[in-house]
């Protein structure tokens, strides 16, 4: 991914626990599957409840363009929108008891975030989306941290599933998702090993059912 932008922060506004954000990027994805082109504008304001909790409300605009689409990805996921405007609040809240957020030895990170984008904010688009994201840190002595992540996520469009982008539709593969899989090559709708295609066979056409036919037409053979 490539990007350039700019960021605005106006520090205790509207309180000394709050700072107001706004961030205008320009950038491209270039994934095998697609090429995205987006200028994204999110402007929030951040506030922290207690040392440990911290929040945000903000707005999502954003203009995006797909390229390089391949006929046999638009028919996968049932069709797609090229280009169109992203619009609507996102929300977000984090609890945090780490003792450092740069090098965490210990402690706790647990965040949720959620985006509603809706065609009557004046956008193309129409889906809400939310993600949750548990981290775990214990040290165990000799200068090691044992560390676990869980991130789990749901995505879903109102009406038609073109109104779902791409690039918010959810993959895994790679070095931060399932092993053995390239980047993004598994999705809901993937079932593919990673060294072979796999198709849902019926129970006519499954390997036991072939032996079966194999074996009865032996015993036709043999009979007297």
């Amino acid at each position: 991914a490539r990007s350039l932008g700019v960021q605005f922060v106006q520090p205790y506004f509207p309180t000394k626990h709050s700072r107001l954000i706004i961030d205008l990027t320009q950038g491209q994805e270039d994934e095998k599957t697609y090429l995205l082109n987006f200028t994204r504008l999110r402007p929030r304001l951040e506030h922290r409840f207690t040392p440990s909790l911290s929040g945000f409300l903000g707005y999502r605009l954003e203009f995006a363009k797909l390229n390089n689409l391949s006929s046999s990805t638009i028919r996968e996921i049932g069709g797609i929108k090229r280009e169109g405007v992203l619009s609507g609040p996102t929300l977000g809240l984090t609890w945090d008891t780490t003792q450092d957020p740069f090098n965490p030895r210990y402690g706790t990170i647990v965040s949720l975030n959620a985006d509603l984008i809706r065609k009557f904010w004046g956008g193309d688009y129409d889906f809400y989306r939310v993600t949750t994201e548990a981290k775990k840190y214990h040290s165990i002595g000799w200068q090691t941290v044992l560390a676990g992540r869980v991130k789990v996520g749901i995505a879903e469009a109102f009406g038609n599933q073109t109104n779902l982008p791409i690039f918010e539709r959810f993959y895994a593969g790679g070095e931060k998702g399932v092993r053995g899989y390239g980047r993004r090559r598994r999705s809901p709708t993937s079932c593919s090993p990673p060294s072979s295609r796999w198709r849902p066979r019926s129970a006519t056409g499954s390997p036991a059912a072939a032996r079966r036919r194999r074996a009865r037409r032996r015993s036709r053979t043999s009979a007297p």
